[in-house]
């Protein structure tokens, strides 16, 4: 099988708070949580995570245009901003992040994923003071 292009998305939340607060007050389900303190495994050491984390609008179906991917993840928050404002107020240190991870081939006959977000993506992330990261992955073909 050729290989292809790939990317996910997913906006995320993370701070000192507790997860379940945030879940009650967003009314969304988040794709993952992480708690402060609770325990996990990585490079078999035991560590504890330092902050919790949601993680909201998992979408892994490749689009080459990833700012419709990009509306998947945030359609639900679209609905939130006023939650998503007085939440910053709230919890002093929350943050908020959409995450792109493209996974790029090279030398194959398909155009890369073109990552630019939209004005309206980058308004919404303005008004709920969000961050952008993309996290790029680059295969070789050896």
């Amino acid at each position: 099988m050729k290989a292809k292009h790939k990317c996910r998305t997913y906006f995320k939340i993370y701070g000192d708070f507790d997860p379940q607060d945030i879940i009650d007050i967003l009314g969304i389900i988040p794709t993952k949580v992480n708690k402060k303190g609770e325990k996990y495994v990585l490079l078999n050491q035991e560590k504890k995570y330092e902050f919790s984390s949601l993680e909201i609008g998992y979408n892994e179906t490749y689009d080459v245009e990833v700012d419709v991917m990009i509306e998947e993840t945030i359609k639900e928050l679209r609905a939130k901003i006023k939650e998503l404002k007085e939440l910053k107020v709230k919890y002093s240190d929350i943050g908020y992040t959409l995450e792109v991870v493209p996974e790029i081939t090279p030398n194959i006959d398909e155009p890369n994923p073109y990552i630019s977000p939209t004005k309206e993506i980058m308004k919404f992330l303005v008004e709920i003071d969000a961050d952008y990261d993309i996290d790029y992955y680059i295969y070789s073909d050896n």
